[in-house]
């Protein structure tokens, strides 16, 4: 019996070892899509706004966009910032 104790301990350490790599490639992954979703953001936010540089309509567009932020941290952000 003390064998098979043995053996369950080892098997239980194994699925511990096997949990964690898991988790950190789980984790990689996110990592992996919060970057591309991040990238995403900046470039289509330079690309509005070097639209909105070229062009009336766009650069109202995004001004009500901006006065529509729904935090008063993120309007600050764009307090004395123009186009």
């Amino acid at each position: 019996m003390p064998e098979d104790q043995e053996r369950l301990i080892k098997i239980e350490q194994q699925q511990a070892r096997l949990q964690a790599r898991a988790n950190k490639i789980r984790s990689n992954i996110r990592g992996a899509a919060r970057k591309a979703d991040t990238r995403r953001k900046i470039i289509l936010g330079a690309a509005i706004i070097e639209a909105a540089q070229h062009d009336g309509e766009k650069a109202e567009w995004l001004r009500g966009v901006i006065a529509r932020l729904d935090r008063e941290a993120d309007r600050a952000s764009f307090k004395d910032w123009s186009l």
